[in-house]
């Protein structure tokens, strides 16, 4: 009886450690989290971190983090996980840690693929799920002040405009993704406007900051036309997904 009750524990904490290797979830406010899962990501060569990430509300809504820049064996989004998740001091506000990575492959030398790697602090709108920033640099070794939702960055005297670099550009909008294409069209410029839709931390990112409504309705149904036609159909079905639920 006795080794049948050790032979449970260890299965027990077997089973916990490999849940916890593979999802971790982090609490944002009452109602929102963040899971991270998929740390197969050490199988591709990147070291330890999270393959995914997604934001999570009680209601049961998810919206995946990123996920146009998921990671492969060539590179894409490495999320650092929840130990270095900074929530502001109202809850407002999430600063995550990413690397975005990606192999450079030499013509001349199939054998050798150098990493790139760099490090960049997107912060998310806990009540949302939008991307309201993604930058790189000295800015994402800040932290918050411990009392209002201010990013200070060590010792420099700008911490007003590296909050406002932060928390305040200009949110990604349906209309203004199909101005960027329908511009780029005008002066000749060849792109695809699933790029764009990249540019903007992609099409979850896009609808999670501008939510489906009549104003921008026929600005959505143009963006998932083109998609279709540029054969990002999982783009596609999500925006018709997100335009159906709003409409019931």
């Amino acid at each position: 009886m006795r080794q049948n009750k050790a032979k449970l524990l260890i299965l027990i904490a077997t089973t916990s450690i490999s849940a916890y290797a593979f999802s971790d979830e982090i609490k944002l406010t009452k109602k929102t989290s963040i899971i991270f899962q998929d740390r197969s990501s050490e199988s591709y060569g990147f070291g330890p971190g999270y393959a995914k990430a997604t934001f999570k509300i009680r209601n049961g809504k998810e919206i995946d983090i990123l996920p146009m820049e998921r990671l492969t064996n060539s590179g894409g989004v490495l999320f650092s996980g929840p130990n270095d998740v900074a929530i502001s001091p109202t809850g407002r506000f999430a600063v995550l840690l990413i690397d975005r990575i990606g192999k450079l492959t030499n013509p001349n030398d199939r054998d050798s693929e150098p990493t790139q790697s760099r490090q960049y602090c997107p912060v998310l709108n806990t009540k949302t799920g939008c991307v309201v920033s993604n930058l790189t640099g000295e800015i994402c070794g800040g932290e918050w002040d411990s009392n209002r939702d201010l990013w200070r960055v060590g010792k420099r005297d700008s911490v007003e405009s590296d909050t406002n670099a932060m928390l305040n550009e200009p949110l990604p909008s349906a209309k203004g993704v199909l101005n960027t294409f329908q511009q780029a069209k005008d002066m000749k410029i060849k792109t695809r406007l699933s790029e764009i839709v990249l540019e903007n931390l992609g099409i979850q990112n896009v609808i999670a900051c501008d939510p489906p409504n009549q104003d921008n309705d026929a600005a959505y149904h143009s963006i998932a036309s083109q998609l279709l036609t540029e054969r990002d159909k999982e783009s596609f079905d999500y925006i018709m997904k997100n335009i159906t639920k709003k409409k019931r």
